[in-house]
Formats: structure tokens, C-alpha cells, sequence
């Protein structure tokens, strides 16, 4: 097992945001934008700029972090980006921070676990060297100057999961984990669920009784914003909707009929388009 990385420095990502989301409306100024930054900052740092940084660098690490979508000119922050650049824009660095920790959460869970590979240690302050034979003694595999599980540190340390002092590491992870769990109840989603299932239905599919999952989401996320409802939240509560079902209400899903992102995967199968129905009999 390998450590899944991101090649931009941690700090990066803001200002990425920032940059897309001001310039929505024009994405190739957006990426001249990006590409100068990190020039500038090569030439400040003395380091070797990569040849299209806003390719090798920028935008992987954005797609790693879930916050944009689409290529070329269809480029965009989907709703995690959007929310974080609301509220960017608005100067709130600790909320912004916050989002960030949830967002490096959901993937470490995913991808990583090394969240739960520290906590497993169980020691208030450990070395970078004892996380190293920690994660090898897991089954992760380390490459010579393999600098990936370095970045992914930098990633948890930025999001204030976790403090390093020299070459020791102290935990911040159970508290930070607990503050970041979504508060949203089931029955709130449900309610919010339907109401904007309703509003696109009849605002933008003309009460043709479907609704694109994509729409669905971004439309219950900008309705919980002020939870800190990510999309990672909108597709576990909706897996939990349909796969155990709700009273009076019939979930039919179905799939695209060609190849588009921004779905939904439940078990192996891909879906796009939701219907809801009233139960009968």
C-alpha cells in the first residue's frame, strides 16, 4: 500500500481557491493566474519550477482534494470548492480552516488511514521515525527518498490535526476529529433532502419528476453550508437514504445515459439521476 500525496505545499490550496473562484467567468485568466504564482514563488524559494505547474501541480492536487471539477474551459469549483471560497472571501480564516481539516479527514479515512495508524500508537508525542516503521509495519510501502508520507504530514499538520517539534510529532487528532464530525441529523437531511429534490424538480426539470444527483447535491450542501456540509457528507447520508429506504417515499435511481463525472457510485453501481415517487399499497 502506497500513500496517496498532494504536490502542492498545503498552504497553496487557498490561494488556488481564491483565484478560481474570482475568476469563475474566466478560467484560462484563472490559470495564468495560477501559473504565475507559482513561478514567483520557485523564484522566491530558489527551487526548479516544473514545466505547466498549473497541470503537474495545481490542478491534481486540487482533483486529490475533491474541490474542483470538469477540464478546459468547463473547469470549475464544485460546491466543497465553492464553499470554501465563500467563505475565503469573506476573510473567515479559522471556518476556512476548519473545512480543510474535514475535507483531509474524509480522505485520510479513504485513502490514507494514517490518522488511525498514529492514534493505534497511542502515545502523546511520537518520532518521524517511529511513524515511518508504524506505517511499514501496516503494509505501506516506502520508495528510496520516497518524500510522499513528509507531504501527507504536512497536509495533517496544516490542518491542525497534528503538531510536529523538530522531529517529534504531537497528537491534536482526537479532539480535531470529534470537532469536525458533521452535526446534521438524519431527520434534518431528510427534510432538506425532499425540499431540494422539489425546488429543482419543479424550477429546472418542470416537474418531470428526475433530478440530476449532481444538482441535488450542490443544492443540499448550500442549504447545510452553515453545518459545513461537504459533498464526501451529502454521499454518505444519501447511500444511508437509499439504502435503507424511507417511509412513504419510493428512491428509484438510474444511470447516465453516456459517460459524465459527479454521479454517484453505490456498491459497483453508477447512478446519476434520482426519482422519487409516493409509496402506494
Amino acid at each position: 500500500m502506497r500513500i496517496f500525496s498532494i504536490k502542492a505545499a498545503p498552504e497553496d490550496i487557498q490561494v488556488f481557491i481564491e483565484i478560481l473562484g474570482r475568476n469563475e467567468e474566466n478560467i484560462s485568466k484563472a490559470k495564468t493566474e495560477i501559473q504565475r504564482y507559482l513561478q514567483e514563488k520557485s523564484i522566491r524559494k530558489n527551487t526548479r519550477q516544473e514545466r505547466n505547474s498549473i497541470y503537474a501541480i495545481a490542478l491534481p492536487s486540487l482533483r486529490k482534494l475533491a474541490v474542483i471539477d470538469g477540464h478546459g474551459t468547463e473547469l470549475r469549483l464544485n460546491t466543497n470548492g465553492k464553499q470554501m471560497y465563500d467563505i475565503i472571501s469573506k476573510g473567515k480564516e479559522m471556518e476556512y480552516r476548519k473545512m480543510f481539516a474535514k475535507i483531509i479527514i474524509q480522505i485520510d479515512k479513504k485513502e490514507n488511514h494514517l490518522i488511525e495508524v498514529i492514534q493505534k500508537m497511542n502515545k502523546s508525542e511520537i518520532s518521524l521515525k517511529d511513524v515511518i516503521n508504524e506505517a511499514k509495519n501496516n503494509g505501506y510501502e516506502f520508495t528510496k527518498n520516497d518524500d510522499k508520507l513528509i507531504k501527507w504530514l504536512r497536509y495533517l499538520e496544516y490542518a491542525g490535526l497534528l503538531r510536529k517539534n523538530e522531529n517529534n510529532i504531537r497528537l491534536a487528532i482526537s479532539a480535531k476529529w470529534n470537532e469536525n464530525e458533521i452535526k446534521v441529523s438524519m431527520k434534518k437531511f431528510e427534510a432538506v433532502f425532499f425540499k431540494a429534490y422539489n425546488f429543482i424538480n419543479i424550477t429546472k426539470m418542470r416537474n418531470a419528476n428526475y433530478v440530476a444527483i449532481p444538482d441535488l447535491r450542490l443544492q443540499v450542501c448550500k442549504n447545510l453550508s452553515e453545518n459545513g456540509f461537504t459533498t464526501f457528507d451529502f454521499d454518505n447520508y444519501f447511500r444511508k437514504i437509499y439504502q435503507n429506504g424511507i417511509k412513504s417515499k419510493q428512491i428509484l435511481l438510474s444511470k447516465p445515459g453516456r459517460r459524465v463525472s459527479d454521479g454517484i457510485k453505490i456498491g459497483e453501481k453508477y447512478y446519476y439521476y434520482i426519482s422519487i415517487y409516493a409509496q402506494t399499497g
